[in-house]
């Protein structure tokens, strides 16, 4: 399919991840390792190749309790419910699918089960704490958003069973990233549905951000769409923090900081340094590096590791100020940087495959324009006058998200006055 022929409200014909009829709860064998197989599962809500988990028979497969069957876990449900199947899987949870039996009636032909995604998190201490605090948090965020505005994922409830913590929330359609593969493999999606889903976005990292949450695992596979494609919502709040979590001065931020937050293809620049201010700020680099793989199919920062990541930070962005290298933690900062600013390259000799580290002066400016890699000049000049100007609406909110300095990198309310009346396709 080409750019520019996906509309932006196309639905596809069949319920993606539901094969055949509804199972029933005693058709599904009675062990909760259902929802940790190793086999390939559709991954609709997570779109990742996970790695092999252990054998459903062992009993660390799933922690202290390992023979919980559907039955049980639809028993412990508040409303009656039917288990369709697993949706997606992680290394740490997997995502169920079921039916809300206790349907409130839609239509005059009768009840319309509503469905709901069941997040079951891997039994054990550490995954406890970490369910209970990401219901907590998913239940704040419903809480105070009364009229689902906010464009996050609506928690229903949270219960325990046998060491597993299960979060039932609102189901969606598909995440970004399996969109993405099905209608934009090559060539991205059409510049309208980037620039409402951006507009969504910057809506709900708005509303996190007036309540003070940080979501610190932005990406594709976490942004989710409804049946109509149209409406986004985000996911998976599992890495999300209070911003009171992330210190309270640049000392203690340096201090504290760990270069692994974040997946890597969508880390921000003060994750990998250790500089301040971390916060919110992080996801906005996230939402940029997310749009533009969504218009162009193409990951923007693909390093095999946070040097090559960010050796190609500076050359779409420009060097890093001497100012902002001294705030960063010593410890981050001395594996990419000496101490007179050169940058420590790590390079993998492709004959040997043998790492070598060369000092390089930092760049004067930026070797590639993020204009020229998000269009070609020769594609921009044939497209009509109005597509022209929806790629540099979204030139523009790259510009303003993917800023070195996170104190001088918009914010998503200012990110958002891009899209007053500019043709976005998005919500007016």
């Amino acid at each position: 399919m080409r750019r520019g022929t996906w509309p932006i409200g196309w639905a596809r014909s069949s319920t993606a991840g539901t094969k055949g009829a509804a199972l029933a709860p005693a058709s599904i064998t009675p062990d909760l390792g259902f929802a940790f197989g190793e086999e390939k599962s559709h991954c609709l809500l997570y779109g990742e190749a996970e790695p092999r988990l252990p054998p459903l028979g062992r009993p660390d497969a799933l922690g202290p309790s390992s023979h919980l069957g559907c039955h049980t876990l639809t028993s412990a449900l508040c409303c009656p419910a039917c288990i369709l199947g697993v949706k997606g899987r992680g290394v740490f949870s997997s995502v169920l699918v079921a039916h809300d039996t206790q349907a409130v009636p839609t239509s005059p032909l009768g009840p319309s089960p509503r469905t709901v995604a069941i997040k079951v998190l891997r039994g054990n201490d550490l995954m406890l704490q970490a369910g209970l605090k990401e219901a907590a948090l998913l239940r704040a965020l419903t809480e105070g958003d009364k009229r689902d505005e906010g464009h996050v994922v609506r928690f229903h409830e949270e219960f325990r069973l046998g060491g597993h913590v299960c979060v039932v929330m609102e189901a969606m359609h598909l995440n970004l990233r399996k969109l993405l593969k099905t209608y934009g493999p090559s060539q991205g999606l059409a510049i309208k549905a980037v620039l409402s889903y951006a507009q969504q976005l910057l809506v709900g990292l708005a509303y996190l951000e007036q309540q003070g949450v940080a979501h610190a695992d932005l990406k594709p596979d976490n942004l989710v769409v409804d049946t109509s494609m149209s409406v986004l919502k985000i996911c998976d709040f599992g890495s999300a923090l209070h911003t009171n979590e992330l210190g309270g001065n640049e000392a203690e931020e340096a201090a504290t900081s760990t270069p692994y937050l974040q997946s890597r293809f969508y880390r921000a620049p003060e994750v990998i340094l250790g500089y301040p201010p971390r916060g919110p700020a992080m996801d906005m680099w996230s939402a940029g590096t997310t749009m533009y793989e969504l218009y162009t199919a193409r990951v923007l920062f693909p390093g095999r590791h946070n040097n090559e990541v960010l050796r190609q930070m500076m050359e779409v962005r420009g060097p890093f100020s001497r100012k902002l290298l001294k705030k960063a933690s010593p410890g981050l900062r001395s594996q990419h940087f000496d101490e007179e600013g050169m940058f420590l390259a790590r390079e993998l000799d492709k004959g040997s495959q043998v790492e070598s580290v060369r000092a390089l002066p930092p760049p004067t400016g930026p070797s590639r324009q993020l204009g020229e890699m998000l269009c070609s000049p020769k594609i921009m000049a044939r497209m009509p006058s109005q597509t022209r100007q929806q790629v540099e609406l979204l030139r523009g909110f790259l510009e303003q998200a993917l800023v070195l300095d996170p104190a001088k990198r918009a914010r998503p309310v200012q990110a958002l006055q891009l899209f007053k009346g500019r043709g976005s396709g998005g919500k007016k």
